[in-house]
């Protein structure tokens, strides 16, 4: 026999808090720790290893992240925000910055760019 799983009912989980898990898992810097950790395909074990960097609930990293991963971040400037965010959220420079990003040779280099770009945008607003 199998157990079902009850469905989450709204207000039982903090909706906030998933999508700014969401933005956190989605994040170049989220992936490059995990293949640290055991390559690909990645391993249930590598995900609960992963460092989630600690940013307040009420932030305005927090509620940015969160807000850009609920909208889906359908465009290449929002998936470059999160990526840039994230990338500040764990406590990269510029430098780890395009280290982690040099790792992703798959990607498009003009969304690797954006991402570093965005980067420069929002640590310069600081």
């Amino acid at each position: 026999t199998t157990t079902r799983v009850p469905a989450l009912q709204k207000g039982t989980y903090d909706e906030a808090l998933l999508w700014f898990l969401c933005g956190v898992f989605n994040s170049f810097v989220a992936n490059y720790l995990v293949r640290l950790r055991g390559g690909t395909p990645v391993a249930a074990a590598a995900l609960h290893q992963l460092p989630v960097p600690r940013v307040g609930r009420t932030s305005s990293l927090f509620e940015r992240i969160a807000s850009l991963a609920r909208s889906g971040a359908a465009d290449e400037s929002g998936r470059a925000t999160i990526h840039a965010l994230m990338a500040m959220a764990y406590g990269l420079d510029a430098g780890d910055l395009a280290h982690v990003l040099e790792t992703f040779p798959l990607v498009a280099a003009r969304e690797r760019a954006a991402a570093m770009d965005a980067f420069r945008r929002e640590r310069d607003a600081i």
